[in-house]
Formats: C-alpha cells, sequence, structure tokens
C-alpha cells in the first residue's frame, strides 16, 4: 500500500464526499452522502469507519453535509470547519451541538496525525466555504470545489499540488438550453457559483506547469453535464498545450454515485 492515497465516494450535486489515508491517519472531506453509504464505501476499500480520524467540512450545503451528523455522532469524530460554516450548520439543526466542532481559520495551517492542511477561502454562495490543501508528507492534495473563480492569490494557495480534485462542474450551453430557471442559470455561472468544463480546462493548463500529476474532474452536475463532455474539454486543452495525458498528467473524472479508484497522491 503507497503510504499516501485518496479516492471520491461519491461527487455530484446531490452528494460529495473524499476520503484520504497517510500512514495511519485517515480522514474524510465532507460527508454528503448518507452514513449508510459512508460505511458500505469505506468498507468496500477495506477499511473500518471506525479507524477515521476526523472530517473536513467545506461548506453547509445538503450536497456535502447530508450523512454528517449521523456518522460524525455514531463514530465520535471530530469535525472542522469555518465559522461560518458552524453556525450556518446549527441554524439548520441544533443537533449539530451534538458533534464535536473545531473552527479553523483561512490560511493556518492545522496538524492532523500524519498529514497537515491549510483551509482556503473560496467563492461560493455559502456562509464561509473553504476549500482545503492538505500535505502528507509525500505530496499535497488540494480540494477544489464550489467555487465561482479561482483570483491569482487562491491559485497560489493550491498551485505545485500534486493531486487536485478540480470542480467542472457544468457545459455551458447544456446549462443556457437546460430547463431551469434565469436566475439559477445566473446564480451557477456567476462569480459565487460554479466553475464550468472550460474554466477547469483553463485552469487545468496552468495547474500542470505548477507541478500538478493528476487531477481528477469533480461535483459534475447532473442536470447541466456529462462525464465525456468534461474529460473531453479538459483533455483537448491539456493537448493543445502540449501536455501529454498519462505521461505529464493523469486525468480522471469523479463517479457521481460510486466511489472512484483509490489511487496514490502523486
Amino acid at each position: 500500500m503507497s503510504f499516501a492515497q485518496s479516492c471520491s465516494l461519491a461527487s455530484s450535486s446531490k452528494g460529495n464526499s473524499i476520503f484520504l489515508r497517510s500512514g495511519d491517519t485517515r480522514i474524510l472531506i465532507d460527508a454528503g452522502i448518507s452514513c449508510a453509504r459512508i460505511e458500505s464505501s469505506l468498507t468496500g476499500l477495506g477499511e473500518r469507519p471506525e479507524d477515521l480520524n476526523a472530517i473536513l467540512v467545506t461548506h453547509e450545503h445538503s450536497d456535502h453535509v447530508s450523512g454528517l451528523l449521523v456518522f460524525a455522532r455514531r463514530y465520535n469524530l471530530p469535525v472542522y470547519l469555518s465559522e461560518g460554516s458552524y453556525r450556518a450548520l446549527l441554524e439548520k439543526k441544533r443537533a449539530y451541538e451534538q458533534l464535536s466542532f473545531h473552527i479553523v481559520e483561512a490560511s493556518r495551517s492545522y496538524a492532523l496525525g500524519n498529514l497537515s492542511f491549510r483551509p482556503f477561502r473560496l467563492s461560493h454562495d455559502a456562509a464561509e466555504p473553504f476549500g482545503y490543501r492538505i500535505d502528507t508528507g509525500h505530496g499535497s492534495l488540494s480540494v477544489l470545489t464550489d467555487c465561482g473563480e479561482v483570483s491569482s492569490e487562491l491559485f497560489d494557495l493550491i498551485k505545485g499540488s500534486k493531486r487536485i480534485y478540480l470542480e467542472s462542474n457544468y457545459d455551458p450551453e447544456m446549462l443556457h438550453g437546460g430547463r431551469y430557471s434565469w436566475a439559477l442559470k445566473k446564480r451557477i455561472e456567476g462569480k459565487r457559483g460554479h466553475l464550468s468544463n472550460f474554466d477547469a480546462a483553463a485552469l487545468l493548463i496552468a495547474l500542470v506547469e505548477s507541478g500538478t500529476e493528476r487531477i481528477q474532474l469533480s461535483h459534475l452536475s447532473e442536470e447541466n453535464n456529462r462525464p465525456e463532455l468534461a474529460y473531453t474539454c479538459s483533455a483537448s486543452s491539456a493537448k493543445l498545450h502540449g501536455i501529454c495525458l498519462e505521461r505529464d498528467l493523469k486525468l480522471t473524472v469523479s463517479p457521481a454515485h460510486r466511489p472512484s479508484l483509490l489511487e496514490d497522491i502523486c
């Protein structure tokens, strides 16, 4: 077994969770699927839920926390999140008071077993959304989803990460021609919405140039995207810029409703 590996347990507009293990440390980033699904997914990977050390939460939207209360309570797990996300959760349901929360701040580093992680602010319509850069000691992993725009400051925080879960949420043509209301379409493509396939494809180039070796396109909309569209958009952009897939970059797409392959961080 590699010293540091990760996989997506689920990734879509309906539910998101990422598993990461490094040595004896095991964490989830988000718990946006049911407790039962998290348990069965971990068991399928040969892992035990009771061996987890913590959950990092990106923000309070249901597709990132729907299983949090039951799962974290059942396994007595500490939950790390922003103060804004914490307050938003308590406003949704007072039962969250039963969990062991740890408030973290953007751009500060925190130790967690064999890992250290640094939260960073995202531009999204949530209370105080965070992405995370996690240093395993054998390469860094970053999670960048639910973000409407990537500033130069944000890029500086994730560049050099060996593996990135990168949002590729929607295909603009599908979004514009779809059944969503005009207001919702504007929200999705706005600065506090989501990254499109084209946004991800453009960002991919700069990330590879900074040293990223693995990119997993994530958080695809089931209404306004297709895995093959997201992959082709980023793959075509890579080839146009002289990036050889498999040699320079391993590019994959997170499955919506099942775990992806458990792979090395780098």
